[in-house]
């Protein structure tokens, strides 16, 4: 079996250390033999990659601190829950659904 293509076999079923053994064989004999260093060079790469997801791992703290988690009560004055309350059901209350309007056609003021 030609031995370059028992490499490019290891190489693709992830027999990584096999792989650079069978190129480091060949390159002693023919230490100018480019294929032989492709397959090789793609091994070492494979076999050293790192994956970055893994360093940007959270801990704890960056967990328990974020700045973009939302409050679980909202603030005074700022929820979109407020009851309604219409002119007729007493409590000097507005209805919101209705706006004052100027006489061009412009929202008024809510006093």
């Amino acid at each position: 079996m030609d031995p370059l293509w028992l490499a490019m076999s290891k190489l693709r079923r992830g027999k990584l250390e096999e792989c650079t053994k069978i190129c480091d064989d060949i390159l002693t004999t023919n230490p100018s033999d480019q294929a032989a260093w492709a397959i090789k060079c793609k091994a070492l790469i494979k076999q050293n990659y790192i994956d970055d997801i893994e360093l940007d791992e959270e801990g704890i703290a960056e967990v328990m601190m974020d700045e973009n988690a939302l409050a679980s009560v909202p603030r005074p004055g700022t929820s979109l829950h407020t009851p309604q309350v219409n002119s007729r059901g007493g409590g000097g209350s507005y209805d919101q659904a209705v706006r004052p309007v100027s006489s061009s056609g412009r929202p008024g003021k809510l006093d």
